[in-house]
């Protein structure tokens, strides 16, 4: 077993059609949570600073997922705290383009 941060979009379009075939075998098989609709949100919101967790079994195959991305804290002014959200359930500010 391995696990890798996929960091860009490059590396996340890499593994769209493993995505679909592993979410369609899991029990939390969502249109929410498929490859149209992750990469839809991306594609409106584009937060820059992605961060996918991704495994794979000893095959290389794709085992799990949980694509997330950094967002500042929300706070008024720039406190400079930020947290790890999970795509496409909000909105990122605009503090997360760099």
């Amino acid at each position: 077993w391995s696990s890798r941060i996929l960091s860009s979009r490059e590396s996340l379009d890499a593994v769209a059609a493993e995505w679909n075939t592993l979410l369609r075998q899991s029990d939390a098989d969502s249109i929410f949570l498929t490859w149209e609709w992750i990469s839809a949100w991306l594609d409106v919101f584009d937060p820059r600073r992605l961060y996918t967790i991704a495994v794979f079994d000893p095959d290389g195959a794709l085992a799990g997922l949980a694509p997330f991305y950094v967002a500042s804290c929300g706070c008024w002014g720039s406190c400079g705290i930020e947290r790890c959200v999970f795509s496409a359930t909000s909105i990122p500010a605009r503090s997360t383009r760099t």
